[in-house]
């Protein structure tokens, strides 16, 4: 692993195409970084600790990964304006959530978030278009993918391991 907490002014980090599983931790104490790219990677899962860069992150780019369900550790990015997600294995009803937030931020409306897993959905079908450029769609995209998620977790209570570090997650993004 690498360490990058010792590059503190670091304002744009692009870490695209590098076959990655993992990011360290260290991330999330770049206190200054306002880009972060994470394109064509194979990353499935983000560190927690990038919760520490809720108020700097304004760009965020993870498209073309292993993620099927959404990072909760983004449920507090505040100034988050620009966030692409396509191409990424999401789970059926984080992937509805998504296409149904994108639509109605650009619809000024909500809808409510459904089920489809019976269907067979793909990403085109749903989502012509998986990248966010303002703050207010961001947002509605991170909440209703994020609500989905839990709503399926304590659905499928049988199969949901509580994990301290999903616990965490899930009690900043409520509280």
């Amino acid at each position: 692993t690498f360490r990058l907490d010792n590059l503190t002014s670091v304002v744009k980090l692009s870490l695209r195409a590098n076959k990655l599983a993992s990011i360290p931790p260290s991330v999330g104490f770049l206190c200054n970084l306002r880009s972060l790219n994470l394109r064509r990677n194979r990353l499935t899962r983000l560190p927690l600790e990038l919760k520490y860069l809720k108020s700097s992150l304004t760009e965020l780019d993870i498209s073309f990964n292993s993620f099927n369900v959404f990072p909760t550790c983004l449920g507090k990015m505040v100034n988050l304006c620009i966030m692409s997600l396509g191409d990424n294995p999401w789970n059926s009803e984080v992937l509805v959530a998504i296409a149904e937030a994108s639509q109605s931020a650009s619809q000024g409306t909500r809808l409510p978030v459904s089920s489809h897993e019976d269907q067979n959905l793909s990403q085109s079908q749903l989502l012509p278009s998986q990248e966010f450029q303002n703050a207010d769609d961001c947002a509605a995209v991170i909440n209703s993918a994020l609500h989905a998620q839990v709503h399926r977790q304590l659905r499928h209570k049988s199969n949901f391991e509580l994990t301290r570090e999903k616990f965490h997650c899930w009690l900043l993004w409520v509280f």
